[in-house]
């Protein structure tokens, strides 16, 4: 089988494609070690995690070719050395959603807190990793959860965002700056 090189090898692995135009990886001897199967495929991150797009969805598969995440998702996006993913969903019947999860790639668990908006990803003053969320209601306003799904800052700002270490949230009546 002949295959067409779509990026350097990277973390042992280089995405290819085939003569029916799907898309796996070959190892650095050239060998084919994931087939080609998908309709595109991502880099692997340094962890062993690599996006890939199945019918307009994408999952995450690990080094063997096993799905860690089945494509159901808008968007998956590897964040922070490769620690979480940020899940977009898809919800029957929307046209445009703004769903987001989190992926813990360590523990394999997805969280239980639907952001609805903006799921950006931010460290604490501890340099622990935490996540801006908008609360998922009529109210879209936002807080602060960490890893482990607690709420660190209560769903009750308009709008909150990062400026270089900074977190700036914004109610109608109070503000803080962390």
């Amino acid at each position: 089988m002949s295959y067409i090189l779509q990026d350097e090898a990277l973390n042992g692995f280089a995405v290819v494609q085939n003569e029916d135009y799907k898309y796996g990886y070959i190892n650095e001897q050239g060998e084919e070690v994931i087939a080609c199967a998908y309709d595109y495929c991502y880099n692997f991150s340094a962890t062993g995690f690599a996006v890939v797009t199945q019918n307009e969805r994408m999952g995450l598969i690990d080094t063997k070719g096993n799905f860690v995440l089945k494509p159901e998702f808008l968007s998956v996006d590897i964040e922070m050395e490769g620690k979480f993913a940020i899940l977009h969903f898809y919800i029957e019947g929307d046209d445009f959603t703004r769903d987001y999860k989190f992926f813990n790639l360590s523990t394999k668990k997805i969280s239980n807190i639907l952001s609805r908006g903006t799921l950006e990803v931010v460290r604490d003053a501890n340099n622990n990793v935490c996540f801006i969320a908008g609360k998922n209601d009529s109210n879209n306003l936002f807080g602060i959860i960490d890893a482990n799904d607690n709420i660190l800052v209560p769903f009750e700002y308009h709008q909150m965002y990062v400026i270089g270490e900074f977190i700036i949230a914004i109610n109608h009546d109070t503000s803080f700056y962390q």
